[in-house]
């Protein structure tokens, strides 16, 4: 597999994790006392990227005797880090198609210069 593949492989692995743990945040949007995770992404060596997923910290505490504190999940922010990921994902499989199309081309050019070679 050549570079531009793992690389792109990497940032579709990337953007999977962020639409799952967008999804577990918003299944608990109402559960209370939820602290919500995110996706921290670094560069991985070599290329690509490397992903981590971070807990944020637990919303205060409701009154003492009173209600638990609600969920800390923001479905704005939720749902935009869905889409965002979406299009990385998509973009990431644009890349591999790319890459295979651009081998196929190669092995085609390569296979109809044996054939030439051979007619002759």
């Amino acid at each position: 597999m050549g570079a531009a593949s793992s690389i792109a492989l990497s940032g579709m692995r990337d953007a999977q994790l962020r639409i799952d743990v967008a999804a577990h945040n918003i299944a608990n949007l109402n559960t209370d006392g939820f602290a919500p995770s995110r996706v921290i992404s670094s560069e991985a060596s070599g290329g690509g990227v490397r992903s981590t997923v971070q807990q944020l910290p637990a919303p205060a505490p409701g009154m003492p005797g009173g209600p638990p504190a609600p969920s800390a999940t923001d479905l704005p922010t939720e749902l935009v880090g869905m889409m965002t990921a979406e299009l990385a994902y998509v973009a990431n499989s644009l890349v591999l198609r790319t890459q295979a199309e651009m081998t196929g081309t190669l092995l085609d050019m390569l296979d109809g210069g044996v054939r030439h070679r051979h007619h002759h």
